[in-house]
């Protein structure tokens, strides 16, 4: 796991990836075609039971709903569409390893920091070892993942990872990091 430290002052842009510029045509068009598996979701909050606030950014993160999800990942994660795009994640993956990524992809959400990891799963009885880089998107998590069961990842694409963790943390334009997330995916 890669955390990345930063002083307490450091903010992350909220509208760096954009849940509409996610889903734009051009970009589905990109993610679609990609061969990198990627997921876009969106935290599911408590809520106070004695709110009125109908601004649903507050409470603590209790799981993730899928906005999308590309042919890649659906063939990582071995779900259908019709259940990520109706259930919520904690229900999709097995037990233990639901904690662990909610939990992870919680603390992107709050602290905005992007995180790059790579872990062993068992989905179904089959172990994989998956690559992952977790991006703050709005008030949920852009998830980009790679089976590096077999093959690990190239030198460039560590080092793209590298140049987009790197470009986020030093608040490069919003056009560059576009940039490199797109040649990330492709």
């Amino acid at each position: 796991m890669t955390p990345f430290l930063r002083t307490p002052e450091w903010k992350a842009d909220d509208d760096l990836f954009a849940v509409s510029w996610l889903l734009s045509e051009p970009i589905q068009d990109r993610i679609n075609r990609a061969t990198t598996g990627i997921g876009l979701f969106e935290a599911v909050r408590y809520q106070a039971a004695n709110t009125t606030d109908t601004d649903q950014r507050h409470g603590p993160i209790a799981d993730f709903q899928y906005l999308m999800i590309n042919p890649v990942l659906q063939a990582i994660a071995r779900v259908t569409r019709e259940d990520c795009m109706s259930l919520p994640l904690s229900a999709l993956i097995p037990e233990g390893v639901d904690t662990t990524l909610i939990r992870r992809m919680a603390q992107v959400v709050e602290s905005g920091l992007p995180q790059h990891d790579n872990d062993v799963f068992i989905l179904n009885g089959v172990v994989s070892q998956h690559d992952q880089v977790c991006l703050k998107a709005g008030d949920g998590v852009l998830v980009l993942v790679m089976d590096v069961t077999y093959l690990p990842l190239l030198d460039e694409e560590l080092r793209r990872r590298s140049e987009l963790m790197e470009a986020i943390l030093t608040k490069a334009p919003v056009e560059v990091i576009h940039k490199r997330l797109i040649a990330l995916i492709m």
